[in-house]
């Protein structure tokens, strides 16, 4: 199987009364995972089939039985509410292995 799991610190959100049980999350990030064929995977479509995950702050995309080929797996910034910047961890599990050109499409920002 092919996993990816992106998880964060989301900044305290607004305070609500205890009958306002509206999920909220501060900065919202997404999971994005597209498949050597083109099929586009979103974080948790486990509970939301084809549809960005809203209100939690972990995402996973898990596939079972991945094709062989290239798969692009990027993280998108849909709401960032607090602060310039949030971090985030993003481990990617499978039976991966790179090629030299693969290699130089690869990168990683330390902010």
């Amino acid at each position: 199987p092919l996993k990816a799991v992106l998880v964060w610190t989301d900044p305290p959100g607004v305070i609500r009364t205890a009958s306002d049980s509206t999920p909220e999350l501060v900065n919202d990030l997404d999971l994005r995972m597209t498949t050597p064929t083109g099929d586009v995977h979103f974080g948790n479509e486990a509970i939301h089939r084809g549809q960005r995950d809203r209100i939690n702050n972990v995402e996973m995309i898990t596939i079972d039985a991945p094709a062989t080929g290239s798969y692009t797996v990027s993280v998108d910034a849909t709401t960032i509410a607090s602060g310039p910047r949030q971090s985030y961890a993003l481990v990617i599990v499978g039976d991966l292995s790179a090629t030299p050109q693969e290699q130089g499409k690869r990168r990683a920002v330390r902010h």
